[in-house]
């Protein structure tokens, strides 16, 4: 595969110079090779036994953002929240 390029030291006539981009062959073939549909959107995430062990203890503290709290389980505050109404959901109802 070749790529134009700008020459700037040719003024009028042919100004473009070609410089090989190249293919990766075995990333091609990996995408001809893929059978499955894609599915559009984001995994749902779920929290392991030790963020959720976290969440529990940390998310009700005043003392604590709970972007910290966020930032301590690599979620975002999104997920984070998430994970904390579905527990009190569990809870409570």
């Amino acid at each position: 595969m070749e790529a134009a390029q700008a020459n700037p030291n040719v003024c009028g006539g042919e100004s473009r110079s070609y410089i090989d981009m190249g293919v990766d062959e075995e990333f091609v073939a990996s995408l001809y090779a893929k059978t499955e549909p894609v599915r559009s959107g984001v995994a749902k995430m779920n929290p392991t036994p030790r963020q959720e062990q976290i969440l529990r203890d940390l998310w009700h503290r005043n003392t604590i953002r709970r972007t910290e709290i966020s930032k301590a389980l690599g979620v975002s505050i999104g997920t984070a929240r998430r994970w904390a109404e579905e527990m009190e959901a569990k809870v409570n109802g």
